[in-house]
């Protein structure tokens, strides 16, 4: 984005992110939200030349959204915050994209057993958040992923079982809960859209990773041409600029690695370290 590079992540109180020109060398990390400490796994978004940031604020109980213009200094707009949701906390996975034509959409639910799911349309302007969630299929522990498709529609993929997905258009949900693969990846935490397609990264169990695009199913396995070890289910994120230049940024036995594809099956990657001080939910 101008030709930087942001990485996100929390450290179990705040939503921080560093700044690279190159890749490799990291600036200080950032607070996005000074006022309080308390704020957890967040998801972002690229439109423009704004960054929208989206995390859980399990003081209040609620989901959050800011965004940091790129082109006036990496200043901070105005925070929308949701009503309580009822019990958030560092178990909630929440998504965040912006069509188009500038809606944003955010969507969260819990990774373990609460029961607190929501899809919200958000008026940034106002910081009006509407509730979508009824007639997408969505439920309990979905764990939805949000990318936008075309001037202001939404493609939502959850696990329910299978890797599925719902449609919005704006207005209404025009398809539910089809599946794409009968597959139990425990969480989809990450999603791009290249050329007219989707691209999305799983977690399989807590030493791979899986790779997917839709429509049409690509499957290559590449965790274990980036390293071995215990990778944090949910902690990892992808950006494809191009279908065979993605760059992925994921957490590994508490340090946040940023890797570089060489192709569109990321066969020789090149990695280094963003953060290694124990920081957790990375995300781009």
């Amino acid at each position: 984005i101008n030709n930087n590079l942001y990485s996100f992540y929390t450290d179990g109180t705040d939503v921080l992110y560093k700044k690279s020109s190159n890749g490799s060398s990291w600036g200080d990390a950032v607070d996005v939200d000074t006022s309080d400490a308390d704020n957890l796994n967040p998801s972002v978004w690229h439109e423009g030349n704004y960054i929208y940031v989206s995390w859980i604020d399990d003081d209040v109980d609620s989901v959050e959204v800011n965004r940091i213009d790129t082109s006036s200094s990496d200043s901070l707009g105005t925070k929308c915050t949701s009503s309580d949701q009822g019990t958030l906390d560092s178990t909630n996975i929440v998504s965040v994209v912006v069509t188009n034509n500038g809606t944003v959409y955010a969507a969260y639910s819990d990774s373990s057993t609460d029961t607190e799911v929501a899809i919200f349309k958000l008026e940034y302007s106002s910081c009006t958040f509407a509730d979508i969630t009824s007639g997408s299929s969505v439920t309990a522990s979905d764990i939805p992923v949000l990318v936008p498709n075309g001037p202001q529609t939404l493609n939502v993929y959850f696990q329910d079982g299978n890797l599925s997905y719902s449609i919005y258009d704006g207005s209404d949900w025009q398809i539910a809960n089809t599946t794409i693969a009968a597959v139990t990846d425990s969480s989809f935490t990450a999603t791009n859209n290249d050329s007219g397609n989707n691209w999305l990264h799983s977690v399989s169990g807590t030493t791979a990773t899986n790779f997917y695009t839709h429509n049409s199913l690509v499957y290559t396995d590449i965790f274990d041409a980036l390293t071995d070890g215990n990778l944090y289910g949910g902690q990892i994120d992808i950006d494809c600029p191009t279908a065979d230049d993605c760059k992925i940024v994921y957490n590994l036995s508490s340090t946040i690695y940023f890797v570089d594809c060489n192709d569109a099956t990321c066969s020789s990657p090149t990695s280094t370290v963003i953060d290694a001080g124990g920081s957790l939910a990375s995300r781009f």
